[in-house]
């Protein structure tokens, strides 16, 4: 056995023998900075339609308010990671910017919330607990770090096995405690969904503002619902006029005062 590969050995073991949960997740944040510059770690799940649930991180407190209190409030509706996780994504290490769309620096979700964040790059391991629950484990980089390099991303996606085990053992020990999955805590986004404009907008309009609260463009939007972009410009503008918002970010923030009236 060659040295380094002792060496890798030696650190997965110290990783593994440490009790589960929040130990072996710094355990692990850790190893994955011998492997590569790190600057902050987050571990979200998602569960169907609820809010992200935290399970680990290693910001600051002024840091967390930014990064998860604020994010939890409603910007995580038009994250790439929550809506691949909608879509079932499959294991695996990805990168937010190549799974993000096009627009991505021109969305609500990029101006409103991303842009305060000071990140260079950010890469997620998706984990796949049961299903339509998923979690994510994110690596960013700050600004004036660079962007994760191709061997560091080829060293990384090596670690994902050890990653996925980590994950899955701090998902069943947080329920083994007593904590409970998303979907069985925190209704309140489903109900807010369904109410939203009620008595208002229309049964059409509802669906087109769901996706547009997802972070969908009108032309996504169209072919999600099989109508055409002109249609859905209609039903976008007639429900703005309705709920007195001018744009997607005025929308989102209506959105969100009616989650916390809940």
């Amino acid at each position: 056995m060659r040295r380094q590969d002792a060496a890798w050995t030696r650190q997965v073991v110290e990783v593994l023998k440490q009790p589960c949960g929040s130990m072996q997740l710094q355990s692990l944040a850790r190893w994955l900075q011998c492997l590569s510059v790190v600057d902050h770690f987050v571990l979200f799940v998602y569960d169907g339609d609820q809010k992200p649930l935290l399970l680990f991180h290693t910001l600051s407190e002024n840091l967390k308010r930014i990064f998860i209190d604020w994010y939890k409030d409603g910007p995580y509706l038009q994250s790439p990671f929550y809506l691949a996780c909608r879509k079932s994504q499959t294991n695996g290490l990805c990168c937010l910017r190549e799974m993000a769309s096009d627009e991505f620096h021109d969305s609500e979700y990029f101006r409103s919330y991303y842009s305060y964040l000071g990140l260079n790059d950010e890469l997620g391991f998706f984990v796949n607990l049961q299903p339509k629950c998923t979690a994510v484990f994110s690596l960013m980089k700050r600004l004036g770090r660079g962007s994760f390099r191709s061997d560091e991303i080829a060293l990384l996606n090596n670690a994902l096995p050890v990653v996925d085990a980590v994950v899955q053992a701090a998902w069943h020990e947080h329920r083994r405690i007593g904590g409970v999955s998303a979907s069985e805590n925190d209704k309140k986004v489903t109900e807010t969904f369904e109410c939203f404009g009620r008595g208002l907008i229309t049964q059409r309009e509802r669906e087109v503002a769901k996706l547009l609260l997802r972070g969908h463009s009108s032309l996504a939007i169209s072919q999600l619902l099989n109508i055409s972009n002109g249609t859905v410009k209609v039903h976008r503008r007639n429900l703005y006029e309705k709920l007195g918002v001018r744009s997607q970010s005025d929308l989102l923030g209506l959105f969100i005062r009616c989650l916390e009236s809940i």
